[in-house]
C-alpha cells in the first residue's frame, strides 16, 4: 500500500509543485448542464512523466478535454487563484476551494486509486471536483474536434490514461498531483538458486550515485528475527542476497542519498503476491505458455535467417516500453516445439548486435519443458536516456500482442521526456 505522508495544507501543496523544474502535464476535463455554468471534473497535474500525449483543448456543447504542457510557475498561478484554464480565456473553469490535501507515496509496482504504477511517485490527492453534472455514457462530438463514443471514456483516455473500466465518474473525481520519481526504483525480484535477486533500474544516467539498498527477510512467519542487510548501489545493476531460499517475507527498500525512501518492493507468503518473479523460471515458462501472446509476451517457433529480423525488432519494442519475454521454441498456438543451438546465447547476442542500434540488454536462459528446449529471452525497459531502439532506423514499439514500427508522432513521444 501507498504511505501516507500526512496531510498538508493546499498552500504547501502550491508551494511543493512551485519548487519543481521544468515543464508538467496539466490535463482536466470539465462539463456543463445545457449553457450553464463549467464545472471541473478531474485534474491531474504530473511532473516527471515521460507518458507523452496530444496537446490540445477539445471542446464540445457540454465538455472540455484538455491536456496542455505548463512551467512550474504557471500551474503553480492556476493552482493559488483555483483555476483550472488560463486567465482570459473563454470559459474560465474554477477548481473548488480545498482544505487539506493527502501526500502519498506510491511505489514503483502499485497502482493506487486512479495512479498507475511503473515509478515511485508522490500523490497529493485532493477531492478537486464533482461528476454531478457529467454523464458518463454522453458521446462527445464537434466539428474539427476527435470523436470519443462517450465521455468516460475521453476522460480515462486524456486525462487518467487508464482504461475506461478503471476510471468510474460517478464518484468524486480526485485532483491528482504527481510528482514521479525517475532517478532510480526497484524494477523486480528473483528467486536464484537459494538467493534473492533485485534489479535496480536507473531513469536519469548517473542519479543513482551515493544510493542503497536495503532489505530485510524472515525465512518462516513465526520467525521473531530479521535478517537484514544493506548494500551501495552503483548505477543499474542487480543485487543478489543470499537468503538460503524464498523468504516467507521479504522487503527491499531503495534509499538516496540524504536517507530518504525512493522506492519499495515487498514479497509476502500470506498476501500471495502475484510476482512472477520469485517463481523458478520452469514454472514461470509454464504460465506465459497458458497465458498467450501478449504486450509483454512473445512466442518464436526458432530463429533462421528469416526469422532473425522480427526477432531483433521484437527485442527493440520490448526495451523500447515495459520489457518483455521472448519464448523462442514455442509456436504461435502456444506449444513447446523446442528450438536447439549449439550457443543459443551466443547466436541471440549476435542477431540483437547485428540489427538494434543502442543495443539494449537482455537475459538469455535455457529450459526444458516436456522434453522440449526452450530458450527464455528476457528483456528489461530501457531507461529513457538510452531510448529510442532502432531496427533499420525504425524505432519499435509493442501494440498489443503485435510489434510495429512507431509512427512519427509516437517516435516523437519516445524521445520528448514527456
Amino acid at each position: 500500500m501507498p504511505r501516507n505522508l500526512g496531510s498538508e495544507s493546499w498552500t504547501a501543496l502550491c508551494d511543493r509543485l512551485a519548487a519543481t523544474t521544468g515543464e508538467l502535464s496539466w490535463r482536466w476535463a470539465a462539463t456543463r448542464r445545457e449553457k450553464g455554468e463549467w464545472h471541473l471534473i478531474a485534474l491531474v497535474i504530473e511532473v516527471g512523466s515521460k507518458g507523452a500525449a496530444t496537446l490540445r483543448i477539445d471542446r464540445y456543447t457540454r465538455a472540455i478535454v484538455a491536456v496542455e504542457r505548463l512551467s512550474a510557475e504557471t500551474a503553480t498561478q492556476r493552482l493559488r487563484v483555483f483555476t483550472a484554464s488560463a486567465e482570459g480565456e473563454e470559459p474560465q473553469v474554477r477548481i473548488p476551494e480545498q482544505g487539506n490535501a493527502v501526500p502519498h507515496l506510491v511505489y514503483s509496482g502499485e497502482e493506487w486509486g486512479l495512479t498507475p504504477g511503473g515509478w515511485p511517485r508522490l500523490v497529493v490527492e485532493a477531492g478537486g471536483g464533482s461528476a454531478a453534472y457529467a454523464d458518463p455514457s454522453e458521446p462527445l462530438s464537434a466539428v474539427g474536434m476527435p470523436f470519443y463514443p462517450s465521455l468516460g471514456q475521453a476522460v480515462a483516455e486524456r486525462i487518467f490514461r487508464l482504461p475506461y473500466e478503471r476510471v468510474r465518474l460517478n464518484q468524486l473525481a480526485p485532483l491528482s498531483v504527481r510528482l514521479i520519481d525517475r532517478r532510480g526504483r526497484i524494477a523486480a525480484l528473483g528467486a536464484v538458486r537459494e538467493s534473492i535477486s533485485v534489479q535496480i533500474e536507473e531513469g536519469v544516467e548517473g542519479a543513482l550515485g551515493g544510493f542503497y539498498l536495503q532489505a530485510a527477510w524472515r525465512s518462516e512467519l513465526s520467525d521473531e528475527n530479521w535478517s537484514r542487510t544493506e548494500l551501495p548501489v552503483s548505477g543499474q545493476q542487480t543485487l543478489t542476497l543470499p537468503t538460503e531460499g524464498i523468504p516467507a517475507e521479504f522487503v527491499a527498500a531503495l534509499v538516496d542519498s540524504d536517507g530518504e525512501e525512493v522506492d519499495r518492493h515487498v514479497f509476502d507468503r500470506r498476501h500471495h503476491v502475484p510476482t512472477d518473479s520469485l517463481e523458478t523460471l520452469e514454472a514461470s515458462v509454464g504460465r506465459w505458455i497458458e497465458e498467450g501472446e501478449h504486450v509483454q509476451l512473445e512466442y518464436k517457433r526458432e530463429l533462421s535467417e528469416k526469422a532473425n529480423l522480427s526477432f531483433a525488432e521484437t527485442v527493440a519494442a520490448f526495451a523500447n516500453g515495459a520489457g518483455g519475454v521472448i519464448l523462442v521454441g514455442v509456436d504461435d498456438q502456444g506449444t513447446a516445439v523446442g528450438w536447439r543451438s549449439r550457443k543459443p546465447v551466443d547466436q541471440i547476442t549476435n542477431i540483437v548486435v547485428d540489427f538494434v542500434d543502442e543495443i539494449p540488454a537482455i537475459d538469455v536462459d535455457e529450459i526444458v519443458i516436456d522434453d522440449k528446449p526452450i530458450v527464455v529471452v528476457r528483456v528489461p525497459p530501457s531507461p529513457a536516456h538510452r531510448r529510442p531502439h532502432l531496427v533499420r532506423g525504425r524505432a519499435m514499439i509493442r501494440v498489443n500482442a503485435t510489434t510495429r514500427a512507431a509512427s512519427a508522432a509516437q517516435h516523437r513521444e519516445l524521445t520528448a521526456g514527456f
